[in-house]
């Protein structure tokens, strides 16, 4: 029986031909894990501190995908992706015979060649750094293989200067991008300009900015102020302002633009309507609820780190600085789940969707990397008179970095598509072959404390094609 499930067998390699070591993920009261086969593809270092932001924009057909990040250096670094098929980087490759296939014997020896001379390498690193090791544990030591393939590109398509202090918040609307910053403004660029369009001036520092999804002369700003601003790019100022109950924190749009969200430091959230007739529009004050624990230290209340929506607007992924996330059901502003494990007490992490909805993702002040699902077998939930019946405590999770987690995201499908994947013989692969994993989940992008840049990618298997 043995022999004849070996002779049918589906026949499948993983798509990671060079010798790269995978980074190791844990679960958490799951019996398996989504993420066993991620791997490190590249790492990008240009900023000096802490990325506190990381966002994509959302191009039409043919526009380029951008990602911009930001962060303490107050500078803000626009990124392209690298969609070059040329396999450069792959000129030394393994050696082969005169049919094209590799040479395993070569390789093997080559391998132990090099694994000498690494030795001795180490040898000497180790004894210089001996001190160090004894005095620190360092849990994320994986480096990028040599001959992977970048994911962006590696130096910034723009670097936008203008800033003096901490950028923390971003929002693309077309080819414009607005930034909040703590030197109390809120700047407008555009990726064909290299200068700063407009200044929008504050009287605290901007702690979050929010495009109009529709209207690309509208946006909102949140400050320490306590006012929620309206402004008018065309006009150069504030259309219409309300007064918060405290300093804000958050802000965000639903997708129809008919609804604005603001989160307050002490996790409390406010609701309001915009309502647009022919010549004015108007924010009127809709609801509140209140972020908090029932017990134990939280239970005052912690900061709103940030908003997500889902579903056309359906439910709101409320992050704050509980070590909570909650998704919250918007027809009753209800609890719908909530997610535990990443550890969020004072830096502004926030956590994100993947395009369809299905997973959710966070950094943590740990290092680590937490990703949830968000479809959850309801005959194992247990009954419960408690306010959150879907308590979400199961997750897997990796070590993203040495120091703190600052942001994570998921990489849209369009960067799947036009990035690749490495394929058996080193080949570029269309995701088409890529199989058990979806396209709006296979790049996972990370930064850190030290203005690290991390894009790890989930190489599953997929079938070989066959040669004709």
């Amino acid at each position: 029986m043995g022999n004849l499930w070996r002779r049918f067998r589906r026949k499948s390699v993983y798509s990671n031909d060079i010798d790269i070591e995978a980074v190791p993920v844990k679960t958490f009261k799951k019996k398996s894990s989504r993420y066993n086969a991620l791997h490190l593809r590249q790492t990008l270092k240009h900023h000096t501190g802490r990325i506190c932001v990381m966002a994509f924009n959302n191009p039409s057909s043919g526009e380029p995908l951008l990602l911009a990040t930001a962060g303490e250096d107050s500078i803000i670094n626009v990124w392209e992706l690298n969609t070059n098929r040329e396999l450069r980087s792959f000129q030394t490759s393994t050696p082969r015979d005169n049919n094209g296939k590799m040479n395993k014997k070569n390789t093997k020896n080559n391998n132990n060649n090099n694994n000498t001379n690494n030795k001795e390498d180490e040898d000497d690193s180790n004894k210089s750094s001996s001190n160090v090791k004894k005095n620190s544990t360092l849990k994320f030591n994986i480096e990028p293989h040599e001959k992977e393939i970048p994911a962006f590109n590696d130096k910034p398509l723009h670097q936008f200067k203008g800033h003096s202090k901490y950028v923390i918040s971003l929002s693309w609307n077309k080819g414009f991008l607005l930034s909040g910053s703590l030197d109390k403004t809120a700047r407008l660029w555009h990726i064909k300009k290299q200068k700063c369009l407009v200044s929008f001036k504050h009287h605290g520092a901007v702690t979050a900015v929010a495009y109009h999804p529709f209207n690309i002369d509208v946006f909102v700003t949140g400050s320490f102020d306590s006012k929620l601003r309206m402004w008018s790019i065309s006009k150069k100022k504030i259309i219409l302002f309300k007064q918060t109950l405290g300093p804000i924190s958050a802000v965000s749009f639903n997708p129809s633009g008919k609804m604005i969200a603001v989160g307050l430091l002490d996790g409390i959230c406010l609701f309001y309507h915009h309502a647009v007739s022919h010549k004015t529009s108007s924010l009127q004050y809709h609801t509140q609820i209140e972020c908090r624990n029932r017990r134990g230290k939280f239970r005052t209340g912690r900061k709103v780190s940030g908003f997500v929506w889902r579903k056309n607007g359906e439910e709101l992924l409320i992050s704050t600085n509980d070590s909570r996330i909650r998704l919250i059901r918007m027809r009753d502003y209800n609890p719908f789940m909530k997610f535990k494990g990443a550890i969020l007490t004072e830096a502004p992490i926030t956590a994100s969707f993947n395009e369809s909805g299905t997973y959710v993702i966070c950094g943590s002040e740990d290092g680590r990397i937490v990703i949830w699902t968000t479809e959850i077998d309801q005959s194992q939930i247990a009954i419960s008179l408690k306010a959150y019946k879907n308590k979400n405590y199961s997750y897997e999770s990796f070590q993203g970095s040495n120091t703190v987690t600052t942001c994570a995201m998921f990489g849209p499908s369009r960067m799947a598509r036009d990035v690749g994947c490495v394929g058996w013989e080193r080949e570029m692969i269309s995701t088409r072959y890529v199989k058990d994993i979806e396209d709006d989940c296979r790049f996972i992008l990370v930064g850190d404390l030290e203005g690290h840049l991390r894009i790890f990618e989930q190489r599953t298997k997929y079938k070989m094609k066959k040669k004709r």
